[in-house]
């Protein structure tokens, strides 16, 4: 019996898939390169102007976040 065994599995037994390179496995997932899609050069962005405020306002404003944290969550 074990010989059927052992018979019906090695004819269960699927071959190795074989070693792919970089290359063949960036075609494998992605395909070709394609035409219609054209990479364009992004903008520069402005610059964020920030408001001059003063490090007691700041404070102040930072302090009344954290007491409005702890009133909702007692």
């Amino acid at each position: 019996m074990s010989f059927f065994a052992w018979l019906f599995g090695w004819l269960r037994q699927t071959p190795p898939e074989p070693v792919l390179g970089e290359h063949d496995a960036y075609e494998r997932c992605h395909g070709d390169r394609v035409g219609d899609v054209r990479v364009m050069p992004v903008p520069p962005s402005q610059p964020r102007l920030l408001p001059r405020l003063s490090g007691d306002h700041l404070r102040r404003c930072f302090q009344e976040r954290l007491d409005g944290r702890r009133a909702a969550h007692p």
